[in-house]
């Protein structure tokens, strides 16, 4: 899914032309993001350790075929509400954007993950969209995308990846809310890193899209697997 018009949700709301979401991506690709962005891999922004987070067995627990309101089962707030994030039966629905995007054998749980190889002659970033899922916000509710990633065996690694979360109408496009997660460092010995973001929804308008994006290198890919969508509260 191509990048729209969108409403950031930060410490204020507003509008941006879609080309400038990814501008900044573009620059990490030579010169990387500024070092007050960056989290070390080994420390997640919680102050957990990654080996203390790993620790968790992850679930994978399949939502609702249909749309449905996000808050209607007061148990979805520990329930993975992504219909998708095991990768078992393969990638699809999700899809790369700029990217290929193929099953892999190298999974952090299960028997599965997702490999995302930028393309040839990409020069600025590459992602793993799920393309949406049919579940539509709670206004006022908050709500956690986590996904884990690690360097894709055989190839360049990304420096960086990072996870969005957005609520959007699939057609005509539109987004209406965006946060984005802080770029997280791939170790280079294959270690699996969690990506985490949460938004809390302004409006129950649209359905939710998460996605995972990384700075383009010739030759990267990565890996996507345990990939949850939360409802905190």
């Amino acid at each position: 899914m191509r990048p729209a018009t969108v409403v950031l949700v930060l410490t204020s709301v507003a509008a941006v032309p879609a080309c400038s979401l990814f501008t900044s991506l573009g620059d990490f690709a030579t010169d990387g993001p500024p070092a007050e962005m960056v989290v070390d891999a080994g420390v997640h922004p919680d102050g957990v350790t990654l080996a203390d987070a790993s620790r968790a067995a992850p679930s994978s627990e399949a939502g609702p075929r249909g749309p449905v309101d996000a808050g209607e089962d007061s148990a979805a707030a520990a329930q993975n509400l992504h219909p998708q994030g095991s990768f078992e039966v393969g990638c699809s629905p999700w899809d790369g954007y700029q990217a290929t995007a193929t099953s892999s054998t190298t999974a952090r749980s299960g028997a599965r993950s997702c490999r995302v190889c930028v393309m040839q002659g990409v020069a600025d970033f590459f992602t793993l969209d799920d393309n949406t899922i049919p579940l539509s916000p709670v206004a006022g509710a908050r709500y956690r995308a986590e996904a884990w990633v690690r360097a894709a065996p055989g190839s360049v690694s990304p420096t960086t990846a990072q996870i969005y979360l957005r609520t959007v109408t699939p057609a005509p496009f539109v987004t209406h809310q965006q946060a984005e997660g802080p770029f997280i460092v791939l170790p280079a010995n294959g270690e699996w890193v969690r990506l985490q973001i949460e938004l809390t929804a302004n409006q129950a308008q649209g359905v939710f899209n998460v996605f995972v994006a990384a700075p383009a290198v010739p030759g990267a890919c990565f890996l996507v697997d345990d990939v949850r969508l939360e409802r905190l509260d």
